[in-house]
């Protein structure tokens, strides 16, 4: 049985509004920044929809496709989350965190 990925935690709606197979939903193994534990470490891969200002805000940041991070530490509720990145640290947003997609490092 396929597990499923909603809008709000996992990928993307169908335009009915029916859940995508996470397979669909998270093509080539992506994840987002929000979804990385303490410690993991990724490589950026682009952005995943969200508003222009956003996508510019993190690219002058260096979030720059292929480029690795490492998260160093969270807050209590998640948000912010802190980032290695570059050899210094950067602190992202829960909503900037949501658009960024990485593939985990291996």
């Amino acid at each position: 049985m396929p597990r499923f990925g909603y809008r709000h935690r996992h990928g993307r709606m169908h335009h009915l509004g029916m859940p995508l197979p996470l397979e669909e939903a998270d093509p080539g193994g992506t994840v987002t920044l929000s979804r990385l534990r303490e410690g993991e470490k990724a490589v950026v891969v682009g952005f995943k929809g969200g508003p222009g200002p956003y996508r510019r805000k993190l690219l002058a940041m260096g979030f720059i496709p292929g480029t690795p991070i490492a998260v160093k530490r969270r807050a209590p509720l998640g948000d912010p989350v802190e980032v290695e990145l570059r050899g210094y640290l950067v602190s992202v947003r829960r909503d900037e965190a949501e658009i960024l997609l990485l593939r985990r490092a291996s």
